[in-house]
C-alpha cells in the first residue's frame, strides 16, 4: 500500500481517510512498513468519543432536562476537557511540587488520573468522556460511599484533580482539601440545550493542546493505534478483609464490549 491517504481502503472497500480522518503521513508510514489497510482496520481500537462522529445527529442521552445527540455529547466533553486541562495547569503553576505527567502527544494531562463524582445524568457521561479526551484515566466515585472512603480512592489512585457537579461540591471540596488536590466544580447549567459547535474545543485551535485542534490530536493517536494500550478506568471494588481493591480497565476492553453488543 502506498501513495496518498485517499487511496487507502480496508477489506470492505471503505476509504480509511473518511472512516478515521487520520493524517496521510502517519498512515503512509504504517503502510510503507508493510502493514496493509485491512490489517490496520482489524487492529485499530477506536474509542467511543471518536465513534460519536459516525452518529452525530442521533440521540445519545435522554434525561429529565431533554435529549442530547452524539454531537452535543462530543462537543460538551471536548470543552470540559479543555477547561479541566487549563484548571489543572493553573493549579500546578501555583503548586510546582505537583506537576502533571503529560506526554509529547499534545495532551498535558495524558496518563494522569482524574476522579469525578457526578449526578446520574448527562454530566456523568460528559465527565467520563472529558477525562478520556484529556488522555487521562477516569476514577469514578460513588455518591453512596462515605467521604473518608472517597478520599482514600482519590489519594490511592493519585488523582491530579477531583471533578464534581454542584450537588457534591461541599463533599468533594472537603475531601480534596484534606489531601491537597484541586477540585473543579461543573456548573449546573453547563449542559442546557443544543451545543453551539461554532465555539467548540473539538474543532478550534487551542494553546492548551500546542496550538492544535483537539480532533486532530485524537485522530493522530488513532493512526498510531496508541488507544490499544491506554488505560481507561480505575474502579475500586469492595474489600472483604481490608481496603477496597483496585481494578484497571483499558480502552481496548471498553472497545471490545462496545463492538460485541
Amino acid at each position: 500500500m502506498h501513495g496518498s491517504l485517499f487511496s487507502c481502503q480496508d477489506n470492505q472497500g471503505t476509504d480509511l481517510s473518511r472512516k478515521y480522518h487520520v493524517s496521510s503521513s502517519v498512515l503512509n508510514q504504517r503502510f510503507n512498513s508493510g502493514e496493509s489497510a485491512s490489517e490496520f482496520n482489524e487492529k485499530a481500537v477506536v474509542p467511543v468519543f471518536l465513534r460519536a462522529e459516525e452518529f452525530d445527529s442521533k440521540v445519545a442521552v435522554l434525561t429529565q432536562h431533554g435529549q442530547y445527540t452524539y454531537d452535543d455529547l462530543l462537543h460538551y466533553s471536548a470543552n470540559l476537557a479543555r477547561d479541566i486541562t487549563v484548571f489543572v495547569q493553573k493549579w500546578t503553576d501555583l503548586n510546582p511540587k505537583r506537576k502533571a505527567a503529560g506526554r509529547s502527544d499534545g495532551l498535558p494531562l495524558a496518563g494522569e488520573r482524574i476522579a469525578f463524582l457526578c449526578d446520574n445524568n448527562l454530566s456523568y457521561v460528559v465527565a467520563q468522556w472529558a477525562v478520556w479526551l484529556c488522555g487521562a484515566i477516569a476514577v469514578p466515585l460513588c455518591k453512596s460511599h462515605p467521604t473518608s472512603e472517597l478520599q482514600y480512592f482519590v489519594q490511592d489512585s493519585g488523582a491530579c484533580v477531583v471533578l464534581c457537579t454542584e450537588t457534591f461540591e461541599d463533599k468533594c471540596k472537603d475531601l480534596a482539601g484534606n489531601i491537597k488536590v484541586p477540585c473543579k466544580v461543573i456548573p449546573q447549567d453547563s449542559f442546557s440545550g443544543d451545543f453551539d459547535t461554532s465555539i467548540s474545543a473539538w474543532t478550534d485551535k487551542s494553546d492548551v493542546f500546542g496550538k492544535r485542534v483537539m480532533r486532530g490530536v485524537m485522530y493522530d493517536a488513532l493512526a498510531t493505534n496508541s488507544y490499544r494500550d491506554r488505560k481507561a478506568v480505575i474502579i475500586y471494588t469492595s474489600g472483604t478483609t481490608g481496603r477496597p481493591k483496585v481494578n484497571t480497565c483499558e480502552l481496548i476492553l471498553l472497545y471490545l464490549l462496545l463492538i460485541l453488543k
